[in-house]
């Protein structure tokens, strides 16, 4: 079978470096074009089926968009690793059970359920604080944090999140524009954690994603969101070029 890069949108980087290393195209969700039977579409982060999904003799496709759109929803995405029993962060949908653990907890006010990057997510630390949203979760004491991407049941790649020299950094939102980025040298990954990303990745109908998942001072994991679209570079790409060529194998 031949690759065929499929990017939520034409101008991920991402996806554009992947299809390099390959050597293979891309393909628009809204333009022409024909799969085959010898074709393996990457899904790379779209929710939305494409206008060519009507030539129903290809089914060959890694990350369906059902699944993904299961994924980027942050609240479809809880519900189904707390469904499977997978580790998770404490949820409700109701503002008055936030207010009550913004007494003793810092809450995080999602109000936007599909949304990257911390974007969208007001902490309250007090229940006046508690502004109107669709999701709330009760933080969690976070000891360290990862980002484990699985691919067909297979840990290829982690790293962990570290403070970013000469920076200020905020330890409620870890992002990198407050202050943190994920590091590889010298990282040991849990064997809870390793299995609760392959879980979480299984629970949600996928095929490969990145986890971004933490351990608390007791070392209880929990799992945040799993990425269908991660942003690759220098090794990553070729340890993704590596899992998607094995597949071609089988």
């Amino acid at each position: 079978m031949k690759p065929i890069i499929w990017p939520y949108k034409m101008t991920s980087q991402s996806a554009k470096l992947l299809a390099r290393e390959l050597g293979v195209r891309r393909v628009y969700s809204d333009r022409h074009y024909k799969p085959r039977p010898d074709h393996l579409v990457i899904n790379w982060g779209n929710s939305n089926c494409a206008n060519w999904f009507q030539h129903r003799g290809f089914m060959n496709i890694l990350n369906s968009p059902e699944a993904v759109r299961k994924a980027s929803n942050k609240l479809s995405t809880l519900r189904s690793l707390q469904d499977a029993g997978v580790g998770i962060p404490q949820w409700t949908t109701s503002k008055e059970e936030a207010k009550e653990w913004a007494r003793d907890y810092n809450v995080y006010c999602r109000l936007l359920l599909t949304a990257k990057g911390g974007q969208g997510i007001i902490v309250a630390d007090h229940p006046d604080m508690v502004y109107d949203a669709p999701l709330y979760t009760k933080a969690v004491d976070v000891h360290r944090e990862f980002r484990v991407h699985v691919f067909n049941g297979e840990v290829i790649d982690f790293t962990e999140k570290k403070k970013r020299r000469e920076a200020v950094h905020n330890p409620l939102i870890r992002n990198y524009d407050n202050g943190w980025v994920f590091c590889r040298q010298g990282i040991e990954l849990p064997d809870n954690v390793r299995q609760g990303a392959t879980q979480g990745v299984l629970a949600l109908g996928l095929d490969f994603g990145a986890v971004d998942i933490c351990t608390d001072s007791n070392g209880d994991y929990y799992i945040f969101e799993i990425n269908t679209a991660p942003g690759l570079q220098g090794s990553s790409i070729l340890v993704y070029k590596e899992a998607i060529n094995g597949c071609l194998c089988v």
